[in-house]
């Protein structure tokens, strides 16, 4: 028998009879019963009402305060959520909302205030669409607005924090007022109660909603050690467990594979791959990758790419990390001496690369040098034009090369810009051309160095892992 709540998740073992009568009493405490009733009626199950008190899986209230508030439109969304009904009573009783007088739906609110006994009073000057406050000092925010997806969000923070994805206000031609009414006054609720787990809404043109939890990237030294022992796990579960992050959680990664042109790409040989996500200064950035191998391909968006996103939208440096190795970090240099020249032939997949080019009649020129710092550089040379590219992100591992070379054809091919793909053109005089011995240099940068760098866990790590990320996220300062 499995008892499940908002956030728990409990199992007994039990046959058949006690099931069904297990389920007859947790039906009559539904309807409601008088606690030394429960007892006397149920004493062979004291344990169990016992125990699911203690999980919050049944609760007592006080007769009086149930019928006060068991009618109103707030009650269930208490009675199902909160960690704590009596008190979370008590703050709606003692709260008042300020409801921004212009805002789409202010009237339509103030009526359900109104009918559910919350106090509330409009205000003709606000920055907030709706506030909540308890003896003139501020709990909560809920703000509405169109992001670049068209859709409604709903979210309890302050606009100022949410500039990265407001497009544009919420109007009657998408929703009208007194349906967007019933959304925040939900979320105005469940802001109060949950005031630890923060909710946002995001409807569509269908006026399907999600619900999905606000995130903030934070870090913190813990006493954990930097390195733990993770089980391996194979990229697509790695991929499939940042999806399901992105599902869960209100951030500025977006989506993978969420721009609207996404299925018109011509994905054959080359399979298309794109990000998007908000960068520092608050614009919408659409990320393109390719390659022939999907595998691969996945692979390194968890190993590689997930890390330059986070450093490009939160602003700091990442590093990947398996066992007692950097996969990757983002501490990326363009002007490290180098120590070798790989050249194309060298690689594995060679003649398919070749054969793609002339396919499509691209001529192009491949220069891949190793630096000191143990990641590879990668320029492209577009022969027709004369014009030098460079891959911003050196790599640690040349498995990876052949996909940034398969990007760059995939993007011409679909008329992607190459800045939009990860390359950047260099200027005439920032060409270099290497020629003659390269030397040689002592690297062991794939261990694990602890005496230079500041490293931080990040609450990401934590959650990635929970659902099968084979890696831990670190943020990293010099």
């Amino acid at each position: 028998m499995f008892f499940v709540s908002h956030n728990q998740k409990f199992t007994i073992k039990i046959d058949e009879e006690e099931y069904v009568k297990i389920h007859r009493m947790l039906g009559v405490f539904a309807d409601g019963l008088e606690e030394k009733q429960a007892y006397e009626a149920y004493p062979q199950y004291k344990k169990i009402i016992d125990f699911l008190r203690k999980i919050g899986m049944i609760y007592s209230i006080d007769l009086a305060l149930l019928r006060k508030h068991q009618d109103k439109l707030y009650y269930p969304i208490i009675e199902t959520q909160s960690n704590s009904i009596t008190d979370d009573l008590s703050v709606i009783e003692a709260c008042t909302v300020e409801i921004r007088e212009d805002f789409l739906a202010a009237t339509e609110i103030a009526n359900l205030c109104a009918m559910n006994d919350v106090s509330y009073r409009l205000l003709k000057h606000s920055e907030e669409d709706l506030v909540v406050s308890i003896n003139n000092s501020r709990i909560k925010v809920i703000n509405n607005f169109l992001n670049a997806n068209n859709e409604i969000i709903i979210a309890p923070k302050e606009k100022s924090k949410l500039l990265y994805m407001r497009e544009k206000s919420v109007s009657r031609d998408k929703i009208t007022p007194k349906l967007l009414s019933k959304f925040n006054f939900y979320s105005l609720i469940e802001a109060i109660i949950l005031r630890e787990e923060e909710s946002v809404f995001l409807i569509n043109d269908e006026l399907e909603v999600k619900k999905k939890k606000w995130f903030n990237l934070n870090s913190f030294n813990t006493k954990e050690q930097l390195t733990e022992e993770l089980s391996d796990s194979d990229s697509i579960k790695s991929l499939n467990a940042l999806e399901i992050f992105l599902d869960t959680y209100c951030s500025r990664i977006q989506s993978f594979n969420g721009n609207p042109e996404y299925g018109i790409y011509n994905q054959l040989p080359l399979q298309v791959f794109t990000i998007q996500y908000y960068s520092t200064d608050n614009k919408l950035v659409n990320m393109y990758l390719a390659d022939l191998n999907y595998e691969r391909l996945s692979k390194y968006v968890t190993e590689v790419v997930f890390a330059e996103v986070l450093r490009e939208s939160y602003g700091n440096h990442y590093t990947i990390l398996q066992n007692e190795k950097i996969i990757h970090d983002t501490v990326n240099s363009y002007t490290n001496t180098v120590v070798k020249k790989v050249e194309l032939e060298e690689l594995e997949e060679f003649e398919t690369i070749q054969e793609l080019l002339a396919e499509r009649n691209i001529a192009v020129y491949t220069s891949i040098e190793l630096q000191d710092d143990g990641k590879y550089r990668i320029r492209i040379t577009d022969q027709q034009l004369d014009k030098v590219y460079q891959y911003k992100i050196p790599i640690y591992q040349l498995e990876y090369i052949p996909g940034v070379i398969y990007t760059f054809i995939s993007s011409i091919e679909n008329g992607i810009e190459l800045e939009k793909a990860g390359f950047f053109e260099l200027e005439l005089i920032n060409q270099r051309r290497l020629n003659g011995n390269y030397g040689s240099a002592e690297h062991n940068v794939n261990v694990l160095n602890r005496n230079n760098i500041s490293w931080n866990h990040t609450n990401i790590s934590s959650i990635l892992k929970e659902i099968g990320f084979a890696y831990n996220v670190w943020e990293m300062r010099a």
